[in-house]
């Protein structure tokens, strides 16, 4: 069985929760383009083989984020939730497993959206 990996983020554009899975296999041969529905947002991931560089559509204050984790985070971590760097929220989460949890974190992350009540530490 393909190893796979989810994405979930907030398109800034519609406000739908887009959830999007792609196999590692996949991930380290091409750059991955996870469009929402709407056609108006995508994120997009793509690496070097030791980084993973990923352009995130940013629902929690509607502009384009950039983000850079190592590639073995992406490909073999735990998971990675990335905070929009202006307002410290969750903006986007990738997930390791194909967990029956991840659906529920892109939940949450929408929920929040419109209170700001899911905050996340900015990294030092």
């Amino acid at each position: 069985m393909e190893e796979m990996r989810s994405f979930g983020y907030i398109c800034p554009a519609c406000g739908k929760a887009v959830l999007h899975s792609r196999s590692v296999f996949a991930l380290n041969a091409a750059a991955a383009r996870m469009e929402c529905e709407c056609g108006k947002e995508a994120l997009t991931a793509e690496t070097d083989g030791l980084r993973f560089r990923l352009q995130v559509p940013c629902g929690v204050c509607g502009g384009h984020h950039q983000a850079e984790c190592a590639a073995d985070a992406v490909l073999r971590g735990r998971g990675i939730g990335l905070a929009c760097p202006e307002k410290h929220e969750l903006m986007v989460v990738v997930s390791f497993r194909q967990s029956r949890y991840f659906p529920g974190m892109v939940s949450v992350m929408r929920q929040h959206r419109s209170s700001r009540s899911l905050s996340v530490a900015p990294r030092r």
